[in-house]
Order: C-alpha cells, then structure tokens, then sequence
C-alpha cells in the first residue's frame, strides 16, 4: 500500500512538473506577444499620465525631481498595471520576474527623457534669450 502511494506521488509530481515546463514553453514561446502588450499598455498609461501630470511643467520647460517624479512613476505604474489586467499581469511576471515593474519603469522614463514638448520649449526659450541680447 505505501508502494502505491510513493508511486501516485511521484507520478502526480512529474505530471505537475511536465504541465508547469510545458507552460514556461508556451509563455516564452508567446513573449513577442506578451512584449507587444506590454509596450502597448505601458504607451496608453504614458499618455495619460502626461497629459494630466506632466504636460503642465513641460509646457514651462521645467522638469520633475524627487518625490513629485517619484510619486508620478509609481501612480504610472499602478495605471499599468491596472491595464493589464491580473490575467496579462500574471502572464507577464512570468517571463520577465522580479523586473516586470523595472521594465514598466524603464519606459516611462525612456519617454520621460524623449519630452518632445518640453525640448521645444526649452529651444524656444533659448532662442528668445539669444535674439533678446
């Protein structure tokens, strides 16, 4: 009888073993996909956590520092990951882990620093100083 239930346990672990390999195979197998998403939830919170945080100082050729930047990167986080979804959240933390949210992070700041509004206002505010002298 303890034969039989060494022998179910063990089957029941390679079983378990083999569906959860099987799973990680598909995942990554998806990972362009799964990429895609990412990138593309990750663009939707941007905009709009730009435009009703950010956009107000880039208009004034100020940037954001310390705790307001801090506060703004993780409420773009959260939105994120509200887009997601648990389901997509979920799928996603398995193939990137622990660095889901520094992937998350390096977007937002990747297009933090590509500020397209802010650098034309700072050229023109440049420009203006240098016809004004």
């Amino acid at each position: 009888m303890e034969i039989i239930v060494t022998a179910s346990i063990l089957v029941a672990s390679v079983v378990v073993s083999l569906l959860i390999t099987r799973r990680k195979k598909a995942t990554f197998r998806d990972f362009e996909t799964l990429r895609v998403v990412l990138d593309y939830h990750c663009q939707q919170a941007y905009r709009s956590i730009y435009k009703s945080r950010i956009m107000v100082y880039s208009v004034n050729a100020t940037k954001l520092v310390g705790k307001e930047l801090d506060e703004i990167k993780k409420e773009y986080c959260d939105l994120t990951l509200k887009l997601l979804g648990p389901k997509l959240t979920r799928d996603l933390r398995e193939v990137y882990g622990d660095s889901l949210l520094f992937n998350i992070l390096l977007y937002f700041e990747e297009k933090y620093d590509e500020d397209e509004i802010y650098s034309a206002t700072v050229n023109k505010m440049k420009e203006e100083a240098d016809h004004g002298s």
